[in-house]
């Protein structure tokens, strides 16, 4: 009977781990990278949508150089699209999350 309760939660807890809500991919000590997220960070929050496509440009050409890893690149694309589609506090939520998230 043990096995019936705690098999619903294990499953429950690996689909949230694997669906991102473990720790963000981390984006590296690049100064450029750090400074352009901080700047997303300030355009989401004040929902200027010209501010992050420039910050989407920058990030594209930091990842396009290297400077920024390919699964930080894509969660903060996700990030810019889900703010693209007018849902600036969920884009808010999970930006500060991956922020929060890096290790320094």
């Amino acid at each position: 009977m043990r096995y019936q309760k705690t098999c619903p939660l294990v499953v429950l807890v690996a689909t949230l781990l694997s669906a991102g809500c473990g720790s963000p991919p981390q984006m590296g000590l690049d100064r450029g990278v750090f400074t352009t997220v901080d700047a997303l960070y300030t355009a989401v929050g004040i929902k200027d949508m010209k501010q992050v496509d420039r910050c989407d440009k920058t990030l594209r050409d930091l990842h396009a150089a290297g400077r920024l890893p390919e699964d930080a690149f894509q969660a903060l694309q996700r990030i810019i699209n889900r703010a693209r589609d007018g849902g600036w506090d969920s884009a808010n939520s999970d930006l500060r999350w991956f922020m929060k998230g890096q290790k320094r």
